[in-house]
C-alpha cells in the first residue's frame, strides 16, 4: 500500500488510496470466529443433481489449501504501466496549467482594476494604455467582422455583462443557433403579454 499511497497525488486519488485500504484492512483482520463446518451429508440430501456437492466439496477444499503470494501480486500490479492513467494525468496536468494561467491573468486583472475609476470618463487610447492588448484584440474583432462583444469567445462574458438587464438574454455565443436570434423577442413578447 505504501507504493500505491506514493503514486497518489490528487485528492481524489488519495481519497480511493484511503477506501482501498480500509478495504484490504477489513479482509486481512484476524477473525476469532471459527469457520463453521460444512455439513456435506445434509447437501447431498437435499440438492437432487449428481455429483453436483462433491464438486463443490472438492473446489472449496482446494480453495482452502491455497496461498497465494501477495506481495509479489501487489508489485507486478503497481509496476506494469498504465496507458488510462498516464492519459488522465496528462489531462489533469494540462487543465491544471490551463486554469493556473487564466487565473493569474485574473488575479491581475482584478489587481489592475483597483485604480480604474468610472468608465464613461475615458477615452479609447486612454483605455488602450490601461489595458494591454486592447487595441489589438479590437483591431481583430473588427478585420474579422466580429461586431458584437463576445461573438467569438466560448465563454462570452461579455454578452452576459450587457444582456443582464434584458428579458430576453441575448446571448451570442460562439457556437450558436440561428433560433438564438429570435428569444429576445420571444421574451420580449411573453412578458408584455401578461
Amino acid at each position: 500500500m505504501a507504493s500505491v499511497s506514493s503514486k497518489a497525488t490528487s485528492p481524489g486519488a488519495k481519497g480511493n488510496v484511503v477506501q482501498l485500504s480500509s478495504l484490504i484492512s477489513y479482509y486481512n483482520r484476524l477473525s476469532t470466529d471459527p469457520i463453521p463446518e460444512v455439513d456435506w451429508s445434509h447437501w447431498k440430501d437435499t440438492i437432487q443433481t449428481e455429483g453436483l456437492v462433491d464438486k463443490v466439496k472438492t473446489n472449496f477444499e482446494t480453495l482452502q489449501k491455497e496461498q497465494y503470494n501477495i506481495d509479489a501480486i501487489v508489485n507486478t500490479v503497481i509496476s506494469a504501466p498504465s496507458k488510462e492513467l498516464e492519459n488522465i494525468s496528462l489531462d489533469l496536468k494540462y487543465h491544471q496549467a490551463v486554469w493556473v494561467d487564466k487565473y493569474s491573468d485574473y488575479v491581475f486583472f482584478l489587481f489592475e482594476l483597483e485604480d480604474y475609476g468610472n468608465p464613461e470618463e475615458y477615452l479609447m487610447h486612454q483605455n488602450y494604455d490601461i489595458f494591454y492588448g486592447l487595441e489589438a484584440e479590437l483591431e481583430e474583432l473588427t478585420e474579422t467582422h466580429n461586431w458584437l462583444p463576445g461573438s467569438k469567445d466560448d465563454i462570452n462574458i461579455r454578452g452576459y455583462y450587457a444582456s443582464q438587464f434584458l428579458w430576453g438574454k441575448k446571448v451570442i455565443s460562439y457556437y450558436r443557433h440561428p433560433a438564438d436570434d429570435f428569444k429576445s423577442a420571444k421574451a420580449t413578447k411573453n412578458i408584455l403579454g401578461r
